[in-house]
């Protein structure tokens, strides 16, 4: 019987390294390469810390008073257009709720003044023209006037004081139909109560809309030429 010759399989290179060696080797040798992901410069979360961080809490809080004023002054206008429907053949009925949208229109505006003061926004959204494209045709001074305005807490203090404006004059307005309808009746002295109340809060509400205006008047030049022009 022939003896097939015995093999013994060569013992690899690091067979004899001693462990820490072994270990090293294993270190130094690289890996299979993987495509990293890029680091991302900043987080959802640390972006939203700092962008609470940079707001301004009092800046907040007067936005959020002034918002909810203005609420109050829309609410009061879509209650004087239902009254105007509602109230047309009753004039006593209508003096006397005149006379409490008047009330509620004064305190509307007053909350809206120590929200704030009406001048704010003005002085960094109009004091600088912004500066038109070369070759571009010069804009229409209300359209480059709007533009700058648009987005600020100027724009939001015009449309309180044009929407005060128009629920006073309407107000003026159907209290003096209210009175001629009168004229030949004879309203219970409460009905006669309601419109002196009314009147002199229309004077009260007409004052808080000139300080209101002359606020935003006098932060700039430019905000008071707007307003004089289109508010």
């Amino acid at each position: 019987m022939t003896l097939m010759p015995l093999t013994t399989a060569r013992p690899s290179a690091t067979a004899y390294m001693p462990p820490a060696t072994r270990d090293a080797s294993a270190r130094e040798t690289p890996a299979a390469s993987t495509p990293s992901k890029p680091a991302e410069t900043k987080t959802v979360e640390t972006k939203d810390a700092e962008d609470a961080a940079a707001a301004d809490p009092a800046k907040e809080r007067r936005q959020a008073a002034k918002a909810e004023a203005k609420a109050r002054i829309l609410q009061i206008l879509d209650r004087l257009r239902e009254l105007k429907k509602a109230g047309a053949d009753n004039p006593e009925f209508m003096a006397k709720q005149l006379a409490q949208i008047a009330k509620e229109l004064k305190a509307a505006l007053k909350a809206y003044a120590q929200a704030g003061g009406s001048a704010a926004g003005w002085q960094t959204s109009l004091n600088a023209p912004a500066p038109a494209e070369p070759g571009a045709p010069p804009k229409d001074v209300y359209e480059q006037m709007k533009e700058q305005v648009s987005g600020s807490e100027a724009a939001g203090d015009m449309d309180v004081l044009k929407y005060a404006k128009g629920i006073a004059k309407t107000i003026r307005e159907e209290l003096e139909k209210a009175r001629l309808k009168l004229t030949f009746a004879k309203p219970d002295d409460k009905t006669k109560d309601a419109i002196d109340e009314t009147e002199t809060t229309l004077k009260e509400v007409g004052k808080a809309i000139e300080d209101m205006d002359r606020g935003i008047k006098a932060s700039s030049p430019a905000a008071g030429l707007f307003v004089a022009m289109y508010a």
